[in-house]
């Protein structure tokens, strides 16, 4: 659902939609693992895709739902995607 939104909500809307994601990931903690490998990729894409004046806001919402996951996930998961965010 998410990805759809992303690809074709509106900009509110997917900022929305990463602020549930980062508030879901900071409540499930470690339960969140099996959730990281399907958003994770999202977020990425967003840092990457979403550049310009329009897009700072929601670069910064993924970034907070970024390092949420990352808190959430820990060190070991996170590792392998830390390099491509930095």
């Amino acid at each position: 659902i998410l990805g759809n939104v992303i690809k074709n909500g509106s900009l509110v809307v997917q900022e929305q939609a990463l602020v549930a994601l980062a508030a879901v990931a900071e409540c499930l903690q470690d339960a969140f693992i099996p959730f990281y490998d399907a958003f994770m990729p999202l977020c990425k894409a967003i840092l990457l895709r979403a550049s310009g004046k329009n897009f700072r806001e929601m670069q910064g919402k993924a970034i907070d739902a970024i390092s949420l996951m990352a808190a959430s996930v820990g060190p070991e998961k996170f590792q392998q995607d830390a390099g491509q965010i930095m």
